[in-house]
């Protein structure tokens, strides 16, 4: 199905409405830029553009999409505080990140000379005018918390449900103080779009800053008309509509779906004699700060141009691993012994930096037992037993549902035939 597609920059703003189930309407915004979002992942996973008969499935395959969003509109996903609570985290964060819209707008704005031109300025600014103060009562709390914790991806409420509504911390904005509840503040962390492991509490601190600045932020893109752009509306409605599917496919589609132990073993015994893997790997790996520096650099490592990698450091080289051997952590242990030799794995998150790694050979032989694929089998029957599922709803909501299809097919395939 279609994946989470995020704001991007996009030149073409499209509102003429091409495709309507239901409640569900679909402009040629939307449309044009999922089949890019497709386009891309297509080339990324084969090597080269999709063709024509490609091309027509995935408009099919967002077709039936649509006919599932007319379902959960008309069962009130739309109106669900958890679906319009990542909806508001994401416009939100595309206003405030780093060369956001914000900044967008701010760089090719003339600013009057009393104010900050970069955000590095604006931010320290926010955070003058606002004042920020912590609750002391509060933050030993978290404190122990995350001393009992190696990271934390997401703050668990139920840790501190006698605290939740009491304030974290406290701002002024526009003359006034605002309270800030930690509940109000684990619900930002947890749905923001991008986010780091909070370790420590001065990293928990930052994320108080950047909720704050967040706000004003938001308040300024308000005040500048950026919220009322049709890009901005489009994108947010396109994000809205994933947000959407997501919750319906969990809930609705994925709801119920089990495997039992017999249909395991059983699978396990039909695949058995494929799953051959090698018992040893050489590898060498690639340590760096930051993602962005990691993704950067994968071409000079595939190159073998190491000396040219000015942001990461070797951590191993030609290093050997035989597969009862821990090797980061199990999951990447899997990942890279199921590469092929000279391949080389995407950025692998590691005490706080990011890893590449590149699978140089192998040698031996073994089946790979039930423990170690038992998860992948049990996704693999999850995911037959969806399809099946889906079809089942597709052939009740297209009775259900009535089509209005004004997609131009030839605009798309004739893209693709030049």
């Amino acid at each position: 199905m279609i994946a989470l597609v995020s704001f991007n920059p996009v030149d073409n703003t499209g509102d003429r409405i091409v495709l309507r189930i239901s409640k569900v309407c679909v402009t040629e915004y939307e449309l044009e830029k999922n089949l890019a979002f497709f386009s891309d992942d297509f080339v990324h996973k084969n090597g080269h553009s999709p063709a024509a008969p490609d091309i027509t499935n995935w408009i099919q395959s967002f077709i039936d999409r649509t006919y599932f969003l007319a379902d959960a509109y008309e069962k009130g996903y739309d109106t669900l505080s958890e679906v319009n609570g990542w909806v508001q985290s994401m416009e939100h964060y595309v206003i405030s990140q780093k060369g956001g819209l914000l900044d967008q707008k701010m760089d090719s704005a003339v600013m009057a000379p009393d104010k900050p031109a970069t955000q590095a300025a604006r931010y320290d600014q926010v955070k003058k005018e606002a004042q920020i103060k912590i609750n002391p009562d509060v933050l030993p709390v978290l404190e122990s918390y995350l001393k009992d914790k190696k990271n934390i991806r997401k703050l668990d409420k139920s840790s501190f449900t006698h605290l939740l509504p009491v304030p974290l911390f406290t701002y002024h904005m526009d003359g006034r103080s605002i309270d800030v509840s930690t509940s109000r503040f684990m619900d930002y962390y947890n749905t923001l779009p991008i986010r780091k492991e909070i370790k420590t509490i001065e990293e928990l601190i930052f994320y108080t800053e950047s909720m704050v600045y967040d706000a004003f932020a938001y308040r300024k893109a308000e005040a500048l008309g950026i919220t009322k752009e049709l890009k901005f509306i489009l994108d947010r409605e396109n994000y809205k509509k994933n947000v959407v599917w997501a919750s319906y496919e969990t809930k609705e589609l994925r709801n119920g779906i089990t495997v039992s132990d017999d249909e395991i073993t059983t699978r396990y015994r039909e695949i058995k004699d494929s799953l051959v893997q090698a018992t040893d790997i050489v590898v060498s790996s690639y340590s760096f700060a930051a993602r962005r520096d990691a993704l950067i650099a994968m071409t000079a490592v595939k190159n073998r141009k190491t000396d040219s990698i000015t942001n990461g450091k070797v951590i191993d080289h030609h290093r050997h691993i035989n597969y009862r051997e821990m090797f980061f952590s199990d999951s990447t242990r899997a990942v890279v012994f199921a590469m092929k030799n000279n391949d080389m794995s995407m950025p692998v998150p590691f005490n706080g930096n990011f890893v590449v790694i590149v699978k140089e050979s192998e040698w031996g032989r073994r089946i790979k037992e039930m423990p170690e694929v038992r998860y992948d089998i049990i996704k693999k029957i999850e995911n037959e037993k969806l399809v099946y599922k889906e079809q089942t709803y597709l052939s009740r909501l297209k009775v259900l549902f009535p089509l209005e299809n004004g997609i131009d097919y030839k605009k798309y395939l004739d893209n693709v035939n030049r």
